[in-house]
């Protein structure tokens, strides 16, 4: 009879991750990284932030990590995750990369973090990033080295500073998209699925536009609808949703715009999904261009977003910020206040405890990130659901 060394493995994988952390604390440990974004002031780059010297934007390669108690929401432990985002780029080879405008472009999936595409501010010297970096996430919330992806299909060949979301359809079936983005707009929606044994991104493919050229637009996701909100080009406050098709990852048709908030344009917001009672919500949050701290709820039943309407403000005035979410709890990280520039970042995090109707409740997290970045987009995973995607239990 042959013995199974793989399942021997395993085992003492799982052992050791048991002897690390209490099955306990184990299945209430969720980890929080904040990705790439620039640094204020510029004093504060380290050299473990940077490949060989700073960019001229104070732009930053590294990738934060904290803790997550997800029995109450707390956040603790703030460490670098070790890999860097990549500086150099793959076609051609001496294409310089930021990773800058990142707010809406950070996503885990299967064990794996992705982040891109990502762009430059303010140095000529930086090209931008239109590919997706990904890299796998070990046991401890570290990071394995980045890849990167096959580079974004013809033309817009800077197609950043727009939205990106991530969708999970079932069936090994998890899908990548970018949506809109570059400085002049397109109104191209791009994806890829993602291999989910070794997290590779397969071929690029374009699939149903969005409404309308846009830049800074933001998406959000529950179950296999696309929930995408205006940006800076488009001058109202409005929202659309489509589906996914699970076995291709085509879009559906955009729904008829709905408006989220009256005014003229809105950028610079964060927007992510919770879950609380069982029930589905997307938020906005914060943004430009006046100061606003106004947080927009809508409930999704069905795949179907309802009206939206405010629930608490946050408790400081953010831009160029980015959120992310884990059962009820929503998180607020970095950002700038006041001005969109980089010399106004901050390094507060906030924390939103989201009741079963939407309302949040905000609280200043005791431990802020240990610089203060913009930029930069969060993601979380929960560390039980680390190994599990991807194929079994690995030794790190």
């Amino acid at each position: 009879m042959k013995f199974n060394w793989k399942r021997l493995l395993q085992a003492v994988a799982v052992a050791a991750l048991t002897t690390t952390f209490a099955p306990s604390a184990w299945a209430q440990t969720a980890y929080l990284y904040y990705a790439g974004g620039a640094v204020n002031p510029v004093t504060s780059i380290d050299p473990a932030d940077v490949h060989t010297a700073p960019t001229g934007d104070q732009g930053v390669f590294s990738v934060w990590v904290a803790d997550i108690n997800l029995a109450d929401g707390s956040v603790s432990n703030w460490r670098r995750a070790g890999a860097l985002l990549p500086e150099v780029g793959a076609a051609p080879a001496d294409d310089l990369y930021s990773w800058l405008f990142v707010e809406n472009t950070v996503h885990i999936a299967n064990g794996y973090l992705y982040v891109g595409a990502g762009d430059w501010n303010g140095d000529g010297t930086r090209d931008t990033a239109d590919v997706l970096a990904y890299a796998r996430i070990k046991s401890d919330g570290t990071l394995e080295p980045f890849q990167l992806s096959a580079v974004f299909p013809g033309t817009p060949d800077d197609q950043s500073i727009g939205a990106g979301a991530l969708v999970n359809a079932g069936g090994g079936n998890v899908y990548y998209y970018i949506l809109g983005g570059t400085s002049s707009g397109t109104d191209r929606v791009i994806y890829t699925k993602l291999n989910p044994t070794n997290g590779t991104p397969g071929p690029w493919s374009v699939t149903t536009s969005i409404s309308g050229a846009d830049w800074f637009n933001r998406a959000a996701v529950v179950g296999t609808t696309i929930i995408e909100a205006n940006g800076n080009l488009r001058t109202t406050r409005d929202a659309r949703y489509a589906t996914v098709t699970p076995a291709t990852g085509a879009l559906s048709a955009w729904s008829a715009p709905t408006t989220y908030e009256a005014g003229a344009g809105h950028w610079d917001y964060a927007m992510t999904n919770a879950r609380s009672g069982g029930n589905d919500f997307v938020y906005i949050l914060g943004g430009a261009p006046s100061p606003i701290t106004t947080v927009l709820k809508t409930q999704v039943t069905a795949g179907v977003p309802g009206a939206w309407t405010p629930t608490t403000a946050l408790p400081v005035d953010l831009r160029r910020v980015t959120a992310a979410s884990v059962d009820n709890y929503v998180y607020v990280c970095g950002g700038t206040t006041g001005t969109s520039s980089i010399t106004a970042a901050v390094s507060t995090v906030q924390i939103g405890t989201v009741a079963a109707n939407g309302d949040i409740t905000w609280s200043a997290s005791p431990a802020n990130m240990p610089q203060a970045r913009g930029f930069g987009g969060a993601a979380i995973v929960k560390a039980a659901d680390i190994a599990a995607g991807v194929g079994g239990w690995e030794m790190y």
